[in-house]
Order: C-alpha cells, then sequence, then structure tokens
C-alpha cells in the first residue's frame, strides 16, 4: 500500500494555450450557430474588411459571392453588387446611391429596408462592434411587405366598398322595399320571440291590416285564436330547431275560406344565431283543389283500365283455349288455308291478351302495388325455357336463337314467373328489330358476386335522341301509325320496374345500324 495519488491522465497545458483552445472552440460554436439562424450576417473589421459571412448571406449575393471573401473591403463588395445589379434602388444613379449607402453604412443608426431583385425585400440593421467593427444583420421580409401590400390593397378596396355602400345604401333598401311589397306572395318577418317586424302588401291585404298596426305584436294580438294557436306552434317549431318548415293549413282571409301554404325559416347573424324568422304564404286553394281532381282522375283511370283489362282477358283466356282445343282435334280436317286462318286467329288473340296482362303489371307499377315475391332460382334453366319458347317465333322472323349456357348453374333470387317475363320481352324485341338470317346470342356470366344476362341482336339499333326515351311507358322510336313494328311501349318499362323491384338492374348498349345489347344483373345468391 502506498499514500501517493494516482496521476491524472488529464494532458496539462499552458495557460496559453488552453485559452487558444477555448477560443477556438467557442468561435468555431458561434460560427455554428451564426449558420444556424434564419438571417444572413456579415462582419466587418475596424477597417471596414470582411472578416466573416454566413452561408445566407452568399445565398443572397451569389452572383458575387467572390466579393465576400475575408479581407474585402466592403466598398469593393458594394461596388461589384451595384454592377450585378443586385442593388435595385442603385439603378441609374448608382455612384450617388453608393455615397449615401456609404455613409450609412459608417454610420449605422438602426434598421432600413433595401430591395433586392425578383422583388425581393430585405431589413438589414447594422451595428457598430465594441472593436470597432460592424456587423450587418440580414432578414427576408418578402412576405411582410407583400402582405403589407396586399392588406393595403385591401384596405384601399374596403375604404372605396365602405363608401360605395353607403351611397347605394338607401337606394338598395328601396329596391328591396319594392321586391318585398310587390312579390306575388304573402311575406313576413319576425323576431326571435315571434313578433312581427315587417309585412309585405300582399299579407296587409290578405288579412285586412297594416304593418304599422303588427309590428311588435305576436299572432294572438293579430288573428283569431284558432289561427294564433297554429301560427304561434309553427313559429317556435323553427326558433327552436332552426330548420325550415312547411304546412298548409285553412285560414279565413278578405277572399274567404283558403288554404295556405306557409314556409318559414329560420334567420341567422354572423355568429350563426337565430335572430328571427321569415316566412312566405302562398295560397294553394286552387292548387289543392286541381291536386284533388287529378287524383280522382288517376283513380278514375286505374279502375276502368283494371275493369277494361279484366273484362278483356277473361274473354281472351277463354279464346285461346277454345283455339287450342280446334287446333288439337280438327287440325287434320283443315285445309292448309283453314290451319293458317286458325294460327293468325290465336297469334292475334295471344298478342291481345299479353297487352291486357301489360296494361295490369303497368297499373300496380304505376299504382305502387307491384309486388314480387322472390326465391333462389337457376336462371340458366329459366333462360333455356323462355328460348324455348320463342323458338317458332323466330323462325317465323327467319332469326336464329343461340343460347350459350354456361357449364354451371347461376343462382339468383327472383321470381321465376316475373324473370320468364323480363327475359321473353328482351328476346322478343331482339327478334323483332333484327334482320332476316341474322342471330341473337343470348349468354350468362358472374363477374364480382352479379349474375349477368346479355341479349345481343344485330339490329338496327336504337336511335341517340330515343335512349332517354326508351323506358318510359308508351314510348316507342316510331310512333307513326304506319311503323313497321307492333307494341305497346309497355315492354321495356314494366322489364324496369320488375327487374329494380327483384334488386336487379338493367341496361344497354347499342350502336345504330350495328345493333343492341341489353344486360339484366342480378346479385348471385349464396
Amino acid at each position: 500500500m502506498t499514500n501517493e495519488e494516482p496521476k491524472s491522465s488529464k494532458r496539462i497545458l499552458s495557460p496559453e494555450i488552453d485559452t487558444l483552445e477555448r477560443t477556438a472552440l467557442l468561435t468555431k460554436r458561434l460560427s455554428t450557430a451564426v449558420e444556424e439562424i434564419s438571417q444572413s450576417v456579415v462582419i466587418c473589421d475596424a477597417e471596414d474588411k470582411i472578416v466573416f459571412c454566413n452561408q445566407l448571406y452568399r445565398d443572397h449575393n451569389k452572383s458575387v459571392v467572390d466579393y465576400l471573401e475575408p479581407g474585402t473591403p466592403y466598398e469593393t463588395f458594394l461596388r461589384a453588387a451595384i454592377s450585378a445589379g443586385l442593388m435595385t434602388h442603385a439603378i441609374g444613379r448608382e455612384e450617388e446611391w453608393l455615397q449615401q449607402r456609404l455613409e450609412q453604412h459608417r454610420n449605422p443608426a438602426g434598421s432600413f429596408e433595401v430591395q433586392r431583385p425578383g422583388n425581393i425585400w430585405l431589413l438589414i440593421h447594422e451595428q457598430r462592434l465594441e472593436d470597432g467593427g460592424i456587423m450587418i444583420l440580414g432578414t427576408d421580409i418578402t412576405k411582410q411587405k407583400e402582405a403589407e401590400r396586399v392588406l393595403q390593397e385591401a384596405y384601399n378596396n374596403l375604404e372605396n366598398t365602405v363608401k360605395q355602400r353607403t351611397h347605394d345604401l338607401t337606394e338598395s333598401r328601396n329596391r328591396m322595399r319594392a321586391i318585398f311589397d310587390n312579390a306575388p306572395v304573402e311575406i313576413y318577418l319576425k323576431d326571435a320571440e315571434g313578433r312581427y317586424v315587417e309585412i309585405n302588401k300582399r299579407f296587409e291585404k290578405l288579412f285586412n291590416i297594416k304593418n304599422r298596426d303588427v309590428v311588435g305584436k305576436f299572432p294572438d294580438e293579430v288573428h283569431d285564436k284558432e289561427l294564433a294557436s297554429l301560427v304561434r306552434a309553427h313559429d317556435l317549431r323553427v326558433l327552436e330547431t332552426g330548420e325550415v318548415s312547411v304546412e298548409d293549413r285553412k285560414a279565413i282571409t278578405e277572399d274567404g275560406d283558403r288554404v295556405l301554404r306557409t314556409v318559414k325559416f329560420p334567420v341567422y347573424d354572423d355568429d350563426q344565431a337565430i335572430t328571427g324568422l321569415g316566412s312566405i304564404v302562398t295560397d294553394v286553394t286552387e292548387l289543392e283543389l286541381a291536386r284533388s281532381e287529378a287524383i280522382r282522375a288517376t283513380r278514375a283511370k286505374s279502375e276502368f283500365l283494371a275493369s277494361i283489362s279484366h273484362e278483356l282477358r277473361t274473354p281472351l283466356t277463354s279464346s285461346l283455349g277454345s283455339l287450342g282445343l280446334l287446333k288439337t282435334l280438327f287440325s287434320a280436317d283443315l285445309t292448309d288455308q283453314g290451319r293458317e286462318l286458325l294460327e293468325i286467329v290465336a297469334r292475334n288473340n295471344e298478342t291481345l291478351l299479353r297487352l291486357v296482362n301489360e296494361l295490369l303489371d303497368f297499373e300496380k307499377f304505376s299504382s305502387g302495388t307491384l309486388t314480387i315475391a322472390t326465391d333462389k332460382r337457376d336462371i340458366c334453366s329459366l333462360t333455356a325455357i323462355v328460348v324455348e319458347d320463342l323458338h317458332g317465333y323466330a323462325r317465323e322472323k327467319s332469326v336464329q336463337l343461340i343460347y350459350e349456357k354456361p357449364a354451371i348453374p347461376v343462382f339468383v333470387d327472383v321470381n321465376e314467373h316475373r324473370f320468364e317475363q323480363i327475359l321473353h320481352n328482351l328476346l322478343s324485341n331482339a327478334t323483332k328489330f333484327s334482320e332476316p338470317d341474322s342471330d341473337v346470342i343470348i349468354s350468362i356470366s358472374s363477374t364480382n358476386g352479379r349474375a349477368i344476362v346479355r341479349v345481343e341482336d344485330t339490329g338496327s339499333g336504337i336511335p341517340i335522341g330515343f335512349r332517354d326515351e326508351l323506358y318510359k311507358p308508351f314510348t316507342q322510336a316510331d310512333s307513326s301509325t304506319t311503323r313497321q313494328f307492333s307494341g305497346s311501349g309497355l315492354g321495356l318499362a314494366i322489364s324496369k320496374a320488375m327487374t329494380e323491384g327483384m334488386g336487379g338492374t338493367i341496361n344497354f348498349e347499342s350502336e345504330v345500324g350495328a345493333g343492341t345489347t341489353f344486360y339484366i344483373s342480378f346479385p348471385e345468391s349464396e
């Protein structure tokens, strides 16, 4: 054991060297800090020669950066900057500006602004240092200058606007009053408590009252008790909920008993606080009478169509049954001409029965009573049935139906009868509008969980101007009495209603002269 202290490994320096190292370290740290600040910095010594500048100052003076080397007289730098066009204010008076700037530089007295090319503005602050040198700080104030310009411009515009609006205020109020009083409806305004603020002349005439007599009054001070109670309740609902409200009510006016439609709306201030309400009152007495007449006429039409349709369907069904029996029992005894006549009668009966059924379906569709019960069905098999049923009709038109049946079943939730009705309509249309010796192609595919049935023909296509009308009832591309193809114009309207009623969609693509493809799509069953 020894009592000697361990020798320290720390290097022992002379005071002079230690001070130099500390100064160098401090200078390095100071230089780093200056580089990090958002101001440009240049320092000149007592002889006004540059001793230091940071990178931001170099960036502000890139075209003369060679003149920023330590030892360069600041005047030399200024002359180079003037020659390079960096001193915007010096252009055209270079020497005069230089002398003024040097005087200002050598006797710093605060901050001043300078403009650089590109409308760049710098705030320059110069300060004399203890050693006689000068420190120059530059702050980019371009954004502030732009803000000042915009603010001044806005202030000038605002001042002009205020003057103009003050000048126009009386005239504007007079115009608004003219509109208010001459509007073809009754208008009034109320405050946040529900008291009348102003009424127009139509309102004055309707209730035989004057604006001066109602201002500041509640409804029960203006109307009879029953009407006032309804009006007050309506006011409070709008004031409490802040929502527009519409009510129809009967009222006794100078013109007798009338039906008035009142639209009330909240009035807000700039802070979105409700300060009152406004109301527009329209006399809808005649409109209500017309609506009632229209409802009665629609009901009568519906009853008439239903009655006629049922009266026709019964004998037509019976007639078709009789014709079928004749064909079965006596076809062999008829001449060719007789059998042809029998076929014509049967086809005409079937056409009439189909029209009657379409009228009945359309009536249900129009009245909103068309309900469709669905269950899980293989639409591949259902499609095959429809294609088979229409082969005879297609042969008459010299058209071939080609069904590209999928290898596996495709199940969707549909009504069997309605699906067959939709597809029957699309296939018969495609056949009817196809050229002789052409094909109608039927295919089924599955895409993104939906089953799509396509019916593609090579007919004349759907005219562009008619496509927006295609699904409207009783419309046809050729509506003349001499049109080439028969039909009620209801088939597609009903097909669309039934497709959408089963959760599906119907659409088409068409090219005039090249044909049409209809698509019906349904979600696949799980």
